[in-house]
């Protein structure tokens, strides 16, 4: 960085920032000054900044560096500022006030001074730091989302303004992140939906769920955020599975399924049925459990459904309807040989009927 000016102040601030930059704010107080050592605000804003790093990343070079081209210019202007209030700019043609120095001025002027002085590089130093926070912040601050669609009780269906559909289940929601520079489209999926997305070779659409991203060119495939780990389930195309905190991706191919676990991409043949039937107001049980089909379910409808371990073991077999909840639950109660009744808010418990092995 330059250094445009002598001002005590501004290279108090700057070895502040150019410490945060090296990692190291040791050296600001090993390095301080005797008086200003002597402060006790300099250890209190130091130990502020290392909670608001500890919180945060470092800013790249060039963010750090505007930050402080900005610090600069405020100083700069507020140093402007105090220099055409100073006594030299004063009317001449009016006497210059003497010094106060009675014996009710304890130190006269120069004490006055450097009392000033201390206090206006103490208020410099805290108004760099807090500008400096404030600044790192707003510059490490994720995209704003914007909300494309919601589905409440029912689904709800979407086209994107390149032509794609997407089919959102219900209790599910769809944001925007942005358009990034290259001229992907990037959304953020919460719950699960059914992407069409319509073939463009100048640019990519890609849909973050979970700590997972899926992008794409051209195709149609399902993503689910509310099992343990978020899921893909390619229909048609192919689409490029990743993590979000990095490594390969994995690329799906139709009738394949990936899940995005916290260390790798488990990626398996699966059947359609389990991954779109609901678009079709059904759940497939084929060869699941029980506690997996109940996870669905409270998706579907946003209610909790709790299960005995031995009954959340059973693997099932079949078809619900997903007409209405309180049917389908009569029906999935029905299945597993008893009953599901209300125990609070949108939360129901499985009652195994008398005379029943459960």
């Amino acid at each position: 960085m330059r250094d445009r000016s002598d001002n005590p102040n501004q290279q108090l601030a700057r070895r502040i920032g150019e410490a945060l930059e090296r990692g190291s704010l040791k050296q600001v107080s090993d390095g301080a000054r005797e008086d200003e050592a002597a402060d006790p605000l300099l250890p209190t804003l130091l130990a502020y900044r290392r909670r608001v790093d500890a919180e945060a990343p470092d800013p790249s070079p060039e963010t750090s560096a505007r930050m402080w081209d900005r610090i600069e210019a405020r100083m700069d202007a507020a140093d402007a500022a105090s220099a055409d209030r100073s006594p030299t700019t004063q009317d001449l043609s009016r006497p210059a006030r003497e010094p106060d120095r009675s014996p009710h001025a304890p130190g006269g002027t120069d004490s006055r001074t450097a009392r000033f002085r201390m206090l206006w590089r103490v208020a410099a130093g805290v108004a760099a730091l807090l500008i400096a926070g404030v600044v790192t912040w707003w510059a490490l601050q994720p995209p704003q989302a914007q909300l494309v669609a919601r589905a409440q009780t029912s689904m709800a269906t979407v086209e994107t303004g390149d032509g794609s559909t997407v089919r959102l289940r219900p209790h599910s929601e769809l944001y925007r992140v942005e358009t990034a520079e290259d001229g992907t489209d990037r959304y953020r999926l919460e719950g699960e939906a059914l992407f069409d997305v319509v073939t463009n070779p100048n640019r990519a659409f890609e849909v973050q769920a979970n700590g997972a991203r899926v992008r794409v060119l051209g195709t149609r495939f399902t993503v689910r955020t509310w099992t343990p780990d978020p899921e893909v389930f390619l229909d048609e195309g192919r689409v490029e599975l990743m993590r979000g905190t990095g490594g390969s991706p994995v690329v799906l191919q139709p009738g394949q399924r990936g899940a995005v676990r916290s260390d790798a991409i488990d990626v398996g043949a699966a059947a359609s049925a389990a991954y779109l039937d609901w678009t079709e107001r059904r759940l497939a049980m084929d060869a699941r459990s029980a506690a997996r089909v109940a996870a669905e379910l409270g998706q579907h409808y946003n209610v909790r459904l709790s299960l005995p371990d031995s009954v959340a073991e059973e693997t099932l077999t079949g078809r619900l309807l997903l007409e209405d909840r309180r049917q389908a639950l009569r029906d999935f109660g029905a299945v597993l040989g008893g009953r599901f009744t209300e125990s609070g808010d949108r939360q129901f418990v499985f009652r195994p009927e008398r005379g029943s092995n459960r």
